[in-house]
């Protein structure tokens, strides 16, 4: 084994070096180097959470990510268990320091499905520790504001009495104005057909159509012919874009 010591008090984690240098490329170049790591095979990661490092200490032995020890104890038998995802994000960035391949992986998959079973998203602080741990490259900075662009978070976004970071506001403003493949996924298409316009006092009488332009394209739809709209937001989209699923 090897000490690992954690945190400014130097919490020591023995470990054993086959595991670590195995799973870990800064690991193999700290231990069979010839550094002072390497020496007195003992390395010191002073900045990083003991809490944390302690879920890469399971992963190493267990081999994966137990899913349910990041979720919250539920309050009540029938209320839904919400992910830890202040736990999940710096986990995938101390994988990411330590040159961690297959957690870092993991790490994005658990959160893609937590989210995917909870109907859950990040709050607005941990987007404050996503943008202040991550490179603008990050896939877990991609991954999260595919959450927020594919889930129904407007009310959550305008009213949650937490701040947001302003960059990831920004890179999700961005994201939503781009035409993507899979966008239609944001919005509830209901197909308008004939005969399905407004009813007498809106647009005169209940077969008028109303036209619009599709919000991909531009070309002219006839939202009460045939054409597709959106539940809550109310934009049309013609049928070829539809077909393609693509979207803002």
């Amino acid at each position: 084994t090897v000490t690992i010591t954690v945190g400014s008090a130097k919490t020591p984690f023995l470990l054993h070096k086959e595991l670590l240098t195995l799973h870990s490329r800064f690991f193999a170049a700290a231990l069979d180097g010839a550094f002072a790591e390497g020496v007195s095979q003992t390395v010191n990661l002073p900045d990083e959470r003991v809490e944390i490092f302690e879920y890469f200490a399971a992963w190493l032995y267990h081999g994966f990510l137990i899913r349910e020890a990041f979720l919250q104890p539920s309050p009540s038998p029938s209320s839904s268990r919400k992910p830890t995802f202040f736990l999940l994000l710096p986990l995938h960035t101390l994988a990411d320091r330590l040159s961690v391949e297959k957690l870092r992986n993991e790490t994005l998959d658990v959160i893609a499905a937590l989210a995917e079973e909870t109907n859950a998203v990040p709050t607005p602080a941990d987007t404050w520790t996503l943008y202040e741990t991550t490179p603008a490259s990050s896939r877990l900075r991609k991954l999260v504001l595919d959450l927020f662009a594919y889930k129904k978070t407007d009310h959550l976004l305008a009213s949650h009495p937490d701040e947001w970071n302003p960059l990831f506001l920004r890179d999700l403003t961005v994201k939503l104005k781009r035409r993507e493949r899979a966008g239609l996924g944001r919005h509830e298409l209901v197909r308008q057909g004939v005969g399905s316009g407004r009813a007498n006092g809106e647009l005169g009488r209940t077969n008028e159509v109303e036209t619009r332009a599709c919000e991909v394209c531009r070309i002219v739809v006839r939202t009460g012919a045939g054409e597709s709209r959106c539940r809550d937001c109310g934009r049309a989209f013609c049928r070829v874009c539809v077909g393609r699923g693509v979207a803002l």
